[in-house]
């Protein structure tokens, strides 16, 4: 299948790398699902949002365009991985709880996305979009070097889908469900609220995307 791909050719290094989200994030959003049967998580790379739903959802589908992503991915008895991309999932119509995509949905065709997330969404059903943004340094000079190296040396080589994640907040189709803000990670300060839905809070990564909302009424 054709898709933008810029992960495929370092999958293995992205599955040992990649900052992993808080679990108070899939807490709180275990806590306003209409159900705990079935989640899907779409563009799941290496499976990590796959598998931490497994603590608050009986089975997970997760779904990614990159075969060699899925091959690295993590393995568990209540994740089923499916090469499939998000706006095309062979789940059936009215089957899931909770639709997530962690740091992926800018790359997604959205609108066909969105279409999926009503057509597999049970009633109530809700949607979630999170990321993380840029890395925030505690030290107070690694961190100005960091940031420079990363918003101006590095500036025109990100893809351009990438280099707008933390400054465009994607249209949303659904209705809003709004959280104050999320514990912190152990021993993580807290970086931020939010402001349209989950995120996760630390002094590692900065949110990025943040919406959650009522996928059908």
């Amino acid at each position: 299948m054709t898709f933008e791909d810029h992960y495929s050719g370092h999958a293995d290094a992205y599955a040992r790398h990649r900052p992993r989200y808080p679990d108070a994030l899939f807490a709180w959003l275990a806590s306003v699902i209409p159900g705990r049967a079935l989640a899907w998580d779409a563009g799941t790379g290496n499976g990590q949002v796959a598998v931490a739903l497994t603590e608050h959802v009986d089975r997970v589908v997760a779904t990614d365009a990159s075969g060699d992503q899925l091959a690295r991915a993590e393995a568990h008895e209540r994740v089923e991985y499916r090469n499939e991309p998000a706006d095309r999932v062979s789940l059936p119509s009215g089957s899931v709880d909770l639709i997530t995509a962690g740091a992926a949905a800018h790359w997604f065709e959205l609108e066909g996305f969105y279409r999926e997330v009503r057509r597999v969404g049970k009633r109530g059903a809700v949607v979630a979009l999170f990321s993380y943004g840029s890395r925030d340094i505690a030290a107070a000079v690694a961190g100005p070097i960091v940031h420079r190296f990363q918003e101006e040396v590095l500036d025109g080589f990100w893809p351009e889908r990438m280099s707008t994640c933390a400054t465009v907040t994607p249209p949303f189709r659904f209705r809003s469900r709004l959280v104050e803000s999320l514990p912190p990670s152990p021993g993580a300060r807290r970086r931020s609220t939010v402001r349209r839905g989950p995120a996760p809070a630390s002094s590692t990564w900065r949110p990025c995307v943040r919406n959650a909302g009522t996928a059908t009424s």
